[in-house]
């Protein structure tokens, strides 16, 4: 696990990319259902979609790789990327093959987006119920290119996002139901009445133990925000538990934390707080990681 600021803030910049992959284990595109595979494989993406490079007018030097490289060494391309939008970011990616497609939304990077993160107002959303009003606006504003996009599509399409990604990736799978949808630490979207608008397609909400942006917008009745998706919740040992209640999450996310992570590594007194590394892309892939199978 990692506890360092660079692992939450600058998750572009590392080096260790789909590092867990393991000979045979590769992406299941006829799997609907929860799989510890795909989940791997979507929270990778995630992780990845953060770098940056010159498409954005950053320049890496020679002995570091760009998202076009990365992707290739694992066997996918990049076909679309989108990032005019300052709020809603990501890009389309597949296999040479062309077996299945993932829409990948980028999550919170600049001081722009923590804003979109905090508008946090309801308001009224095309197929029902309301949502995030800064989310809804963010997407919307990039929907029409990200749906041409996806009309060449080929093979099962997922949908999949970290952060503020998450958030985007849910909406969008309300606007166009994918094959399934994965998030990562996502924030909560919009009402129960918006959440019924996602039946059409499974959507797994995978929840890293105390992350703290999980728990936003706060669930006042006054604000009328709730999570959608079927949970996929870490507990403190880093155990995964499957649809769990609300109140064993709260009893686990108060039970006393241990300086010593599920996989040994050790807590310091200089480390961030556990509310803000459990958001970090590396930890969700690393957790997911522990679940994949030993061989294909």
């Amino acid at each position: 696990m990692e506890f360092s600021s660079d692992a939450l803030f600058n998750p572009g910049e590392a080096s260790d990319f789909f590092a867990a992959r393991k000979p045979g284990v590769d992406f299941r595109p006829g799997v609907r259902g929860f799989s510890y595979v795909n989940a791997w494989w979507l929270a990778e993406l995630c992780r990845l979609i953060y770098r940056q490079d010159a498409t954005e007018g950053v320049a890496r030097g020679p002995d570091e790789a760009t998202r076009a490289e990365l992707l290739e060494r694992v066997g996918l391309r990049e076909r679309f990327f989108f990032h005019e939008g300052e709020l809603c970011q990501g890009a389309v990616i597949e296999p040479a093959n062309g077996s299945w497609t993932a829409l990948v939304f980028r999550g919170t990077h600049t001081p722009q987006n923590w804003l979109t993160n905090s508008n946090a107002i309801l308001g009224a959303w095309p197929r029902g119920g309301q949502v995030h009003v800064g989310f809804r606006d963010a997407l919307l504003g990039q929907w029409g290119r990200i749906e041409l996009a996806l009309q060449s599509a080929r093979g099962p399409l997922f949908f999949t996002g970290h952060s503020l990604g998450g958030a985007l990736a849910t909406l969008a799978a309300s606007l166009h139901p994918p094959h399934s949808t994965y998030t990562f630490g996502s924030p909560r979207v919009g009402t129960s009445a918006f959440g019924k608008t996602l039946r059409q397609s499974p959507l797994y909400r995978v929840v890293n133990n105390r992350d703290g942006v999980t728990s936003l917008p706060l669930p006042f009745p006054t604000l009328g925000f709730s999570h959608a998706g079927e949970l996929r919740y870490f507990d403190r040992e880093g155990c995964p538990q499957e649809a769990p209640s609300d109140l064993s999450v709260v009893v686990d996310r108060l039970t006393w934390e241990k300086r010593t992570s599920p996989d040994g590594a050790v807590r310091s007194f200089t480390d961030l707080p556990k509310f803000m590394t459990d958001h970090s892309p590396v930890n969700y892939s690393s957790l997911l990681a522990r679940h994949l199978p030993r061989q294909g």
